[in-house]
């Protein structure tokens, strides 16, 4: 262990930004300050006081602390708006804790440094492995030994502002919140909340890492009676610097800070007492106010050689903050504050000035430089260097990051050839694929295939085209990705055959295969093989078998297998990211419709590690659909219809993308009868119009045959589209789809469907043998498939099936058999949900009264999350549920009704 790595957190100097928390400001006096680490003068006009209404916080960081001391690692999320004081509760609890600390921060770059955060431990701790560059296909490993550096002593490690990482950060975060639980690391995250893209990159961060392993502490603002304690401290009123401030430490601070005259704004509050500086300190102050995070001596030194010395007024004033080797505002809002009062030809000679002279030293980063060549309007440069950062953030898995790199390249690629202009375009629109930002890759494909027509290049326009009817066909559009196809097919058969022409042939299996059509695709896959053997190419062949496999699942289950475990150990062998994300999509996808749940749960979990890790949003965003639909399978709907929502929300998810997770929440607000269940189903038929193949097809007419026998409601629309299915499952021979079907067309009264096969449990319930139908269904864990079961069997089966969907939550389902049981005379019939739920009359559950009692405390969201040990978007969906049971808009409306409903 190096000396370095194993130095206190009382020898850190890194830029303290947001210390008014704990400090009250006064007049000026003159005396050494108290806390020593700050790199300030002795002169000062601060004196260190205590934290306030942090303590709590303080408790939870400390038992979190405990807990990794004794090997049981923990992740924590700090979140606040901008200016709350995370840095500040950080600095005293790191200082109280007497532990090794690595601190590290996100910077607001144009476009994120891949991995920046680890650039930061390695200057702090000197390890070369934090310095370490991912290599090709050793992403995890890098990982892997950052957690083992992490893992050899007791440590907090730091990242801050996580709302402006990379791509590859958050997956780092990932990666290491899922293995932290048996070591000794307390890893802490801060991040603002103030915006839903904030908070949208929390959830992508932390959504993955298991609720026991982690903890959300949001940050609140200071009370009244803190602000007039301070304000007290400094003879000004408090209750006018709290009307101003709402509380926000940062504000409260330079509000106080300014004397007699309050400024209305936390600007106006920097900006008078940026105003009060020299112009020497003015201009060297603005020159550190161009870089996004902090700015190093070196380099200000070098850009303002006449005025540095000046710098010395700042520091003094608090405005400006040293650090170890460098300078950097004490907040980012008083950055701000600062670089918008430049005018835009000062903003780029700075920049450009920082850029010559950062240039010349290897230590700074690609994107560092990329930054300041774009504000500095140097196009040449930007042209020259955002290439060669966006192929090392795909490099890191920093696809989002690599997408950005690739567009600021094309912005300024005017000058380029067409040919080079197309490789920009194709490099780009493979980047969106990847984000899940098909249309824009649709449109830079398609720009790159108009080039690659005109410069005459047949091979690349046909390789266009295959990959435009790829991603119309992850889009949704089913109709253009045939057109396309078949586009690619006839320019490359003109050609000798290659590789281009191998994938045009896969391509086309895999549009066969998605419409059950098995031989075609094995005869598709044939011909592709044939090529790619010849030419070696084994990310073809892993390709090809991954459609004859999927193919399969109905036709030879065995060969099925066979192939997609072959698919899969190619594509894990030759490291080809797309491919192992694809394959673990079909198998999973292949054992839910087979019913082997535990196969199925294996190759789900696999597959979204994979992705997660690796920032393949398109692939994890489909695998997380579908185990939202084998959950509800399970009888596992509250796990289920959260993770649907989640899905259902994502800004960036084509409506493809967005079909699992769609279909489980339709069935899950069907069956229990919450509000806007016909939006769902119209969603998913809106798909049918440009999607309508046969998996998606028969699981739309499945939901609306039992939407249909819910609200009592047949029409011979449905009965002919039942028929229509009925038809298609037996061609495709599915057949749990086709007794799914029988089966409510025996429930609807629809008569003269053909002769299908069907599985066994549905077998039985044809047969009337319901009771060995449950068992059945209890054997494959189907607890609503159970239940639908025992409803067809004597008085005990019927209580029996209505208590499991009582259980389940299935309150719209229950209630369809009890008035079907009263119609039949029944006297003897279950009352309904339990007695926590009946004890008030707007059906909530005993978990949704809980929630309600902690909005009527004025909790949020994560607030109960914390209290209840679930995850945020658990309680979003018990908050959903809360405001449809309540027929209410606001969670505010909700309490008012329900404390005069004496719900709580």
């Amino acid at each position: 262990m190096s000396v370095a790595w194993s130095q206190s957190v009382a020898s850190l100097q890194r830029p303290h930004r947001e210390d008014y928390l704990f400090f009250a400001i006064v007049r000026p006096i003159f005396r050494p300050m108290r806390w020593q680490h700050t790199g300030l003068p002795s002169a000062a006009i601060m004196v260190v006081m205590k934290l306030y209404e942090r303590e709590t916080l303080i408790d939870i960081l400390n038992e979190r602390l405990g807990n990794a001391r004794r090997g049981l690692g923990h992740v924590v999320c700090l979140s606040g708006d901008a200016g709350a004081g995370k840095t500040a509760l950080l600095r005293h609890f790191v200082e109280a804790a007497q532990t090794r600390v690595l601190w590290g921060a996100c910077e607001d770059l144009s476009t994120p440094e891949a991995l920046g955060p680890l650039s930061d431990w390695a200057r702090e701790s000197q390890l070369p492995v934090f310095a370490a560059t991912p290599q090709p296909g050793h992403r995890i490993e890098l990982f892997s030994d950052v957690l083992q550096a992490l893992s050899e002593d007791q440590i907090i490690a730091i990242i801050e502002d996580l709302h402006w990482a990379d791509g590859a950060t958050l997956d780092l975060v990932r990666f290491l919140g899922r293995r932290i639980a048996n070591k000794p690391v307390l890893l802490i995250v801060t991040a603002r909340n103030e915006d839903s893209s904030a908070r949208a990159r929390l959830r992508t961060a932390l959504g993955q890492i298991p609720t026991e392993q982690k903890t959300y502490i949001d940050l609140p603002n200071l009370s009244a009676a803190a602000v007039e304690t301070l304000a007290k401290n400094a003879g000004m009123d408090g209750n006018k610097v709290y009307q101003l401030s709402s509380g926000n430490a940062f504000f409260v601070t330079e509000l106080l800070r300014g004397g007699d005259a309050l400024p209305a704004t936390v600007r106006e509050a920097v900006l008078a007492r940026f105003d009060r500086f020299p112009v020497p300190c003015q201009r060297v102050v603005q020159t550190i106010a161009v870089f996004p995070r902090r700015a190093e001596i070196w380099a200000i030194r070098q850009i303002c050689p006449e005025d540095f010395d000046g710098i010395g007024r700042a520091v003094m004033a608090g405005l400006i903050v040293a650090g170890d080797g460098d300078y950097a505002f004490r907040h980012e809002i008083a950055r701000r504050a600062v670089e918008s009062t430049l005018p835009a030809d000062t903003r780029r000679e700075i920049n450009r000035k920082a850029l010559s002279v950062l240039r010349k030293e290897p230590r700074v980063s690609i994107s560092h430089l990329v930054h300041h060549a774009k504000a500095a309007g140097d196009v040449a440069y930007v042209g020259e260097l955002a290439p060669l950062a966006a192929a090392a953030a795909s490099l890191a898995g920093a696809h989002r990051e690599a997408a950005q790199h690739y567009g600021t390249a094309l912005s300024v690629a005017g000058d380029l050839d067409a040919q080079q202009r197309a490789r920009l375009l194709e490099k780009h629109a493979f980047e969106l694929h990847l984000i899940g930002k098909l249309e824009e890759a649709i449109a830079a494909y398609e720009t790159a295939l108009e080039l690659n027509r005109i410069d005459g290049d047949r091979l690349t326009e046909g390789d266009n085209l295959r990959w435009i009817s790829r991603i119309h066909y992850l889009s949704g559009n089913r109709v253009l990705a045939d057109q396309y196809g078949q586009d690619a097919l006839a320019i490359l058969e003109a050609d000798e055959p290659g590789a281009e022409l191998a994938m045009a042939y896969s391509n086309l299996g895999q549009l066969s295969m998605l419409e059950d059509d098995a031989t075609a695709t094995l005869r598709w896959s044939q011909k592709t093989i044939a090529i790619a053997k010849r030419l070696g190419r084994n990310d073809i062949i892993s390709h090809a078998l991954n459609n004859s496999g999927a193919a399969q699942r109905w036709t030879d289950k065995t060969a099925a297998r066979h192939n997609l475990d072959r698919s899969l150990q190619i594509a894990l062998e030759n490291d080809l990211p797309d491919h192992v994300a694809r394959n673990y999509t079909n198998r999973a996808y292949v054992e839910i419709q087979w019913l082997e749940h535990a196969n199925a749960h294996r190759f789900l979990e696999a597959g979204l590690t994979y992705c997660t890790e690796r920032d393949l949003e398109t692939w994890r965003t489909y695998i997380h659909g579908c185990q939202a639909q084998l959950l509800l399978r399970e009888g596992r709907w509250d796990e289920a219809a959260a993770i649907a929502q989640e899905e259902i929300l994502a800004i960036e998810a084509s409506p493809m993308l967005r079909f699992p997770a769609v279909s489980a929440l339709a069935r899950i607000r069907l069956r229990r009868g919450d509000p806007d269940v016909a939006d769902l189903i119209a969603m998913l038929a809106s798909y049918m119009d440009t999607g309508n193949e046969p998996p998606r097809f028969l699981l739309y007419v499945s939901i609306c045959a039992e939407h249909a026998w819910i609200s009592g409601s047949v029409d011979g629309k449905l009965a002919d589209l039942i028929n229509q299915a009925a038809r298609l499952a037996s061609k495709t021979g599915d057949i749990w789809t086709a007794g799914e079907l029988c089966f409510w067309a025996q429930k609807l009264g629809i008569k003269d469907l053909p002769e299908l096969p069907i599985a066994m449990p549905y077998q039985l319930i044809a047969a009337g043998h319901w009771a060995k139908a449950a068992a059945a269904w209890s054997e494959l864990h189907c607890p609503y498939d159970r239940a639908l079961v025992l409803m067809s069997g004597d008085e005990a089966a019927q209580h029996q099936g209505l208590a499991c969907l009582n259980d389940l939550g299935a309150k719209a389902v229950a209630d369809r058999f009890r008035r079907s049981l009263r119609l039949q005379g029944s006297r003897s019939i279950p009352r309904g949900p339990h007695s926590a739920t009946r004890s008030n009359p707007s059906g909530l559950t005993r978990r949704q009264m809980t929630v309600l009692g902690l909005l009527a405390e004025g909790l949020s969201n994560s607030d109960i999350g914390q209290r209840l040990f679930v995850s945020t978007i658990t309680v979003d969906h018990h908050v959903s549920a809360i405001l449809a049971k309540l027929e209410v808009r606001t969670r505010g409306q909700a309490v008012a009704l329900a404390q005069t409903k004496d719900l709580i």
